[in-house]
């Protein structure tokens, strides 16, 4: 049904969005700027940020506040 075939496509398009956040998030923890200006400027801990950077703690994990305000920085500085 045309129902189905719409949820379908939203899917597809939402989790291509979500691939994309998560590269962005990558992206900056992968830059070179330190974990101390990352936490400073997004307003989490440094301790949470070095998790991230090291895979301690998976991205595909982080929580929705968490990216918010990783991607503040990222929105910023482009």
């Amino acid at each position: 049904s045309e129902v189905s075939e719409v949820s379908e496509v939203s899917e597809v398009s939402e989790v291509s969005e979500v691939e994309k956040i998560e590269e962005k998030l990558r992206v900056l923890l992968d830059s070179q700027m330190t974990s101390y200006e990352i936490a400073k400027r997004s307003g989490i801990r440094v301790s949470m940020v070095d998790r991230y950077r090291t895979g301690e703690s998976l991205i595909e994990n982080i929580t929705l506040k968490t990216a918010k305000k990783l991607l503040k920085i990222i929105s910023k500085n482009t």
